[in-house]
């Protein structure tokens, strides 16, 4: 009686509404606007029959298009995709899920690989039936399996989600089955997409379409698993950039959609939610088409001049000052931001926010474009260790140049105030010279003048020695001719007498 009970409340909560009222909705739908198309200048997106809809680049967190990206879905079965994730971040491969009576027990016409209580499945298993068949009983096995209950597993995923940063998520379940307290936005679950997606198993097992599971004897059925998702290759809509994707479906929450795809650089995530099949996928692969074509990725420190820290040659004072081989100060290597086809870099904002949350993080550098943010570079300290602490630039502003850090202490954490000061060799080296130029300058003015102040009292002392020179060899001469003199004398003498 009590199970007979629980099938007829279902109904009720995913009452199907008429055809003509589906449809109706659908147009109204498509007619609503994308908030990014509002943005002066930002390339203009399709419209979509979603109610809503977002594209999102993977690698940088940036907004390429905004349909009502924070309003409440029900997410139907693309809640498997964070059941997954945290699959892959709590079990290895090989641990062994068993069924209990409760995860088996789920409404007969929702999607499920058909296991019994008290049957069992690898990890690998369950997440190919999870992610390929989206098996509502798998859901619920794995995730009394990671945390014991379906209520605790329910705790874990929006602790998750909450650290993922969403905004307006709340879940109940593992498997997304319809329930009002079950809830979700585009912009949350592209988020959760985003890390989702960062593995490569877990793009693979979204990505497949057939996955078989022999008989065992943990369970004693062959199980043919197959996606509904027509978005595979060799399906209707196939895709060929595609990386992975995760449908779902109910009554109420209409066709939702996940997708991941990667081209010329961009890896992106799409998000659709509340749409009529098969607009789920026209829709997506028309929104990834609008990314790839009007939007490229760049790194920030092949494009970024007025941040140019490298560029200044700084060291570190109490290291190394000429012989370190790289600047103390870079811009983040692997930073990218997403700039618009319509768009250049220099028409970008860019605020520096003082940010010492990391050991070798000095600084972020926020870009946008009228306030819709475009992505990050952090600047990096070259193998130091920093405490908080305040900088300013030479010139007084936020500048290129950072040339000397205050480090302060907090109330937690008094420390002693020191300074940490930066060096500019090369303007080092420019005064070195300079000052070597005005020095040997110096040295020669001296020197002129000292030999034009003196030239004439050397010229009179040589005079002076040569006048002496002369008056002895003078009185010589005379005292030799007195002498001379005498001795004719005295022999003219000595000759009379």
């Amino acid at each position: 009686m009590l199970l007979l009970s629980y099938f007829m409340i279902i109904p009720a909560y995913a009452a199907k509404p008429a055809e003509n009222d589906l449809q109706q909705q659908a147009k109204e739908r498509y007619e609503m606007p994308a908030q990014t198309n509002e943005i002066a200048n930002w390339p203009t997106g399709p419209q979509v029959y979603a109610d809503s809809a977002i594209v999102m680049d993977a690698d940088t967190g940036t907004i390429l298009y905004a349909k009502n990206i924070y309003e409440a879905e029900y997410p139907a079965s693309t809640t498997k995709i964070l059941t997954g994730l945290l699959a892959q971040e709590n079990c290895s491969m090989d641990e062994v899920v068993e069924f209990s009576s409760y995860a088996v027990n789920i409404p007969w016409d929702a999607s499920k690989a058909n296991m019994k209580a008290g049957d069992s499945l690898y990890m690998e298993q369950a997440m190919y039936a999870l992610m390929v068949g989206s098996a509502n009983e798998v859901a619920t096995a794995i995730g009394e399996h990671i945390a014991g209950s379906e209520e605790a597993f329910s705790q874990m995923m929006n602790n998750r989600a909450k650290e993922l940063g969403c905004v307006n998520t709340n879940f109940v379940n593992a498997n997304g089955l319809f329930s009002e307290e079950h809830y979700t936005c585009a912009y949350d679950l592209a988020l959760i997409a985003r890390e989702y997606f960062s593995y490569e198993l877990l793009s693979r097992m979204s990505n497949t379409y057939h996955y078989f599971i022999d008989a065992s004897d943990m369970q004693p059925e062959d199980k043919d698993i197959y996606s509904h998702n027509k978005l595979l290759a060799g399906q209707k809509y196939a895709y060929d950039k595609l990386v992975g994707s995760k449908t779902g479906y109910t009554d109420v929450a209409r066709s939702t959609l996940v997708t991941c795809a990667e081209s010329g650089g961009l890896k992106l995530i799409c998000v659709v939610l509340k749409e009529e099949s098969p607009n789920q996928f026209e829709d997506t692969i028309s929104l990834l088409e609008y990314g790839f074509r009007n939007f490229k990725s760049v790194y920030v420190s092949d494009v970024e001049k007025k941040y140019s820290i490298e560029n200044t040659d700084s060291f570190y004072s109490e290291k190394d000052l000429f012989g370190n081989s790289e600047p103390l100060l870079y811009l983040d290597p692997d930073a990218k931001i997403i700039i618009p086809a319509t768009v250049e870099f220099d028409d970008l904002d860019c605020e520096l926010v003082y940010d010492t949350s990391e050991d070798d993080k000095i600084g972020t550098l926020n870009y946008s474009y009228h306030e819709q943010p475009l992505g990050t570079s952090y600047i990096k300290i070259t193998g130091q260790s920093i405490s908080p602490m305040k900088f300013q630039s030479v010139n007084g502003n936020d500048g290129a140049l950072l040339s000397e850090m205050v480090v302060e202490s907090d109330a937690d954490n008094p420390v002693e105030t020191q300074k940490v000061i930066y060096i500019n060799v090369k303007q080092l080296i420019v005064v070195i010279i300079i000052g070597a130029i005005l020095l040997v300058g110096l040295i020669y003015i001296i020197t002129y003048l000292r030999s034009y102040q003196f030239a004439s009292k050397r010229r009179d002392k040589k005079r002076r020695k040569r006048a002496k020179r002369t008056h002895n060899y003078m009185t010589v001469q005379r005292r030799d001719k007195g002498t001379q003199i005498r001795h004719r004398k005295q022999k003219r003498w000595k000759r009379w007498k």
